[in-house]
């Protein structure tokens, strides 16, 4: 799957339907009929994924077949099938999108560009110590947009890169939205620790963006 997703982020798509096949056959071999069975509608996805990509109507004959796969809870493939049952059937799949978690926002924090919360690719970020005297440990995780070409699914559907953009990146505001500080995110998932020492005791938002707006607000607190 690893080769099929650099063969996607390449947009070599003739290369991509040979790595599905590859894995396709790999299913049919295995004893396990649940996992084989996955496997197999995994790649039935991935292939209208790559039509719809090259052709805007091919989705529309397989809108049966995509909800039931939105509807399977699959890790591999229900949140790609969601998405394509929406563009298929022009419409919100209310009934399978989660609701979103409670995010903190900002009191007086201003984005200019547009924040778009789809909760399937939010970024994953882990955060501690929190409380701190200083030093922040930070994990994060952008997998979830940029595997398996999601970042081209929410090209085609209108949402666009922002330029100069690698990954995304991670800033520091005080509660009434002040910048403080701001890192380029150039890995896809990484860990790294920031010293804020020099902070004044309190509370501050920590704020994480992929490069297509989708973002996650964390509070931490500087308690010496």
């Amino acid at each position: 799957m690893k080769i099929y997703s650099l063969n996607m982020s390449k947009q070599d798509y003739s290369a991509s339907i040979t790595n599905l096949d590859d894995i396709r056959q790999l299913a049919y071999l295995s004893q396990n009929e649940p996992i084989s069975d996955e496997l197999i509608k995994y790649c039935d996805i991935q292939e209208l994924f790559i039509g719809s990509l090259q052709d805007d109507n091919a989705l529309a004959e397989h809108k049966d077949m995509l909800l039931e796969a939105a509807l399977d809870g699959s890790a591999l493939y229900s949140a790609t099938a969601q998405v394509l049952y929406e563009i298929a059937a022009d419409t919100i799949f209310a009934e399978y999108t989660p609701l979103p978690n409670p995010v903190m926002q900002p009191k007086k924090l201003e984005i200019t560009e547009t924040i778009t919360q789809e909760e399937n690719f939010l970024p994953l970020i882990n955060v501690y110590p929190n409380p701190t005297d200083g030093l922040i440990n930070i994990d994060y995780d952008f997998a979830a947009l940029y595997s398996e070409g999601n970042d081209l699914l929410l090209e085609k559907t209108g949402i666009h890169k922002e330029q100069n953009c690698e990954k995304g990146e991670l800033s520091i505001y005080t509660e009434d939205g002040k910048l403080l500080q701001q890192f380029r995110l150039n890995e896809e998932k990484d860990s790294f620790t920031i010293n804020i020492k020099d902070y004044t005791p309190g509370s501050y938002l920590l704020v994480i963006r992929d490069c297509y707006g989708n973002s996650e607000t964390v509070k931490i607190a500087k308690y010496k």
